[in-house]
């Protein structure tokens, strides 16, 4: 079938207001009877023109019966592409006039698809305004975040720098002013359970959790409203990463897998694994290339345009963390310490070896140039995280570290096992 000429706009247009209609008469419903479809529409159109042979097979295939039962008011890029594609493969059907028959059914449901096809799993970065510059020592007293009642588990900062937000075993995320370091909200009501992590979105529209109930929670920072409930794993959910584009969401759980979700149609695109022993923490490739995944004495690439396995480090422990760097660089901390792992060499080609112990917890700065990791030794060191030198160390006593976050100047963010969180001024030296 050719793709959609010009002359026939106005059938085009014709056949779509015609499922509008029809739609409009018999709902739902309509979408599982291809054979009414069928009839009503050849009764209009008898000499059965493209858009009437790919709207009915639209629903011969099951995919309007799949449109309906779409969560959201829009329908995501990538389910858009999958319906699309459904048509393709299954009934010959161009990529024009599969987009055109998926698009179609959307606007008779009152759901717009979206302008352009699916992105891949591999998304391209959103720009951001940060520091350039290599932070090296601390500039001031801290900013305390007080307010959680158990262990804080992690901590991040807003992509334009003005919240904080944290996570906690009593069940709620907290939102924090980072100019006067007061809370702003405390979002309650989304997890059943401990909350292990949290993360904005890069354009810092959205902020995603995940805990022990099994389940991702996304809200809305600006209002504290949640607006989605992702649920894909068996127990607890330890990490979570956004692509560098937004649109996906990987939460990797003790279960054994990293499942990817489009964060707006909150669709499951793909489930990686199973990992042995779980799957500790991961981190998206800031150019949306690959996948870093921490599992049991492990670390494993993948290579998001397949997707599959495309190398493996051993690493010490079942609960090594990782972040991936700028340059196809992979930070991880492990029982052993923290070292840097090249995607481009395969290799393992530097260690930050200060630490007393294994580390539990790192950060890399939106520059790439900065590293911090927190220890069982109850240390944060700052490193340069390319030439491997230690630039300063906060020592803490009779707490344990749990998380570590980057301010887009710069500044460092810190929580402990006691149920305080800090911030922390750096001072920035030297041109990237």
């Amino acid at each position: 079938m050719s793709e959609m000429p010009d002359q026939e706009s106005s059938t085009t247009d014709r056949v779509r207001e015609a499922l509008v209609t029809c739609y409009k008469a018999h709902g739902a419903a309509l979408c599982l009877d291809h054979r009414r479809v069928e009839r009503l529409l050849t009764a209009e159109f008898p000499d059965r023109p493209w858009p009437v042979v790919a709207a009915h097979a639209a629903v011969r295939e099951g995919v309007a019966a799949d449109l309906v039962a779409n969560v959201g008011d829009e329908l995501g890029s990538m389910l858009f592409e999958r319906f699309s594609r459904r048509l393709v493969e299954r009934v010959g059907l161009s990529k024009g006039s599969a987009a055109w028959a998926v698009s179609s059914w959307a606007e008779a449901m009152g759901r717009p698809a979206p302008a352009q096809g699916a992105p891949r799993l591999r998304g391209a970065p959103v720009k951001l305004r940060y520091n350039r510059q290599v932070v090296t020592r601390p500039g001031g007293a801290p900013w305390h975040l007080r307010g959680h009642r158990r262990m804080v588990t992690d901590i991040a900062f807003s992509p334009d720098g003005e919240l904080i937000a944290t996570s906690s075993l009593d069940r709620t995320v907290r939102l924090w002013d980072t100019r006067t370091g007061h809370q702003v909200r405390c979002l309650m009501g989304g997890h059943r359970d401990w909350v292990r992590a949290v993360a904005f979105s890069p354009d810092g529209k959205r902020l995603a959790s995940v805990g022990d109930d099994g389940a991702a929670r996304l809200w809305d920072p600006t209002t504290g409203e949640r607006t989605g409930r992702l649920r894909g794993h068996e127990g607890w959910v330890r990490d979570l990463s956004w692509s560098p584009d937004g649109r996906i969401l990987v939460t990797g759980g003790r279960d054994g897998y990293a499942c990817l979700w489009e964060a707006h149609s909150l669709q499951q695109l793909a489930r990686l694994g199973p990992f042995e022993g779980g799957v500790s923490r991961l981190s998206f490739d800031p150019r949306g290339q690959w996948l870093a995944v921490c599992r049991t004495n492990a670390l494993e690439i993948w290579d998001l345009e397949t997707p599959r396995r495309a190398q493996l480090a051993e690493v010490a422990g079942d609960r090594a963390v990782v972040v991936a760097g700028r340059g196809n660089l992979v930070y991880v901390g492990d029982e052993r310490g923290a070292k840097c792992w090249s995607v481009s060499d395969g290799r393992w080609v530097r260690a930050y070896d200060s630490h007393r112990g294994a580390v539990r917890t790192m950060a890399i700065h939106p520059n790439g140039k900065a590293l911090i990791t927190g220890g069982r030794d109850q240390a944060v060191r700052l490193w340069h995280a390319v030439e491997g030198w230690e630039g300063y160390v906060f020592q803490f006593r009779n707490v344990r570290i749990t998380g570590l976050g980057f301010h887009p100047a710069g500044h460092i963010g810190v929580c402990f096992s006691d149920g305080n969180a800090q911030m922390r001024e750096m001072i920035a030296g030297g041109s990237v």
